[in-house]
């Protein structure tokens, strides 16, 4: 009997040293309150995890919107850089059609101007007597289809002081006073005509001098 009291004993000594082995538990109330624990922590982790992915989701989602807002951004800046570009390439356009159909005015207001310099020109040689520079009138003064036409000087007559000395102011006078009023103001005139008929001649004398120079009339 002795003997086996000390089986039991034996055996309730390595069930004792059993449960002081596993994790140092002295009861099932310590271990079912460090399984909850365990299992408290393994959900405390598991949410810990899932506010983790959570923040990492709204992170990633903040820095993808930042990007697209950048991009946006972006699109909206070269957007506008384009719509500037357009606008002053419009105003580009603008300026060069002004300025073509203000040249074109001016083009056209050359022409004008210049033929009635021209013209003004044969209305003025109407006034001189330039019959023997006929020849050379007819090859300088052209322009586009208006020439010089012979015959056209000398239409005008100022012969009403002819044979007076324009220096004798009574001879004037009395020539004067003898004209009608129209042939009066044409007297008045004849000193001035006569000197621009003059410089008419020296002109044309001196085109044809560098004629024969430089032959720039190709004849």
């Amino acid at each position: 009997m002795q003997g086996q009291m000390q089986v039991n004993n034996n055996n309730n000594m390595n069930n004792n040293n059993n449960n002081q082995q596993w994790w140092g538990m002295q009861s099932e109330e310590e271990y079912a309150a460090y399984m909850k624990w365990c299992e408290e922590r393994r959900m405390a982790i598991q949410e810990q995890e899932a506010q983790k992915e959570l923040l990492e989701e709204i992170e990633e989602r903040a820095e993808e919107k930042k990007r697209e807002h950048e991009r946006e951004q972006a699109m909206k800046e070269m957007k506008m850089r384009r719509e500037s570009m357009m606008s002053q390439w419009r105003s580009w356009q603008q300026q060069i059609e002004a300025a073509e159909e203000f040249d074109g005015s001016m083009s056209k207001y050359e022409e004008m101007k210049i033929k009635y310099m021209f013209t003004l020109t044969m209305d003025f040689l109407k006034f001189c007597k330039c019959s023997d520079y006929t020849t050379h009138l007819q090859r300088y003064l052209v322009n586009g289809d208006m020439s010089y036409m012979a015959g056209s000087t000398d239409a005008y007559n100022l012969d009403e002081l002819e044979g007076i000395d324009t220096n004798d102011v009574e001879a004037v006078a009395q020539r004067l006073a003898s004209l009608s009023e129209a042939d009066q103001t044409k007297a008045y005139f004849k000193g001035i005509i006569d000197s621009m008929c003059g410089s008419v001649k020296a002109y044309v004398d001196q085109v044809k001098v560098w004629e024969t120079q430089y032959n720039f009339m190709g004849m």
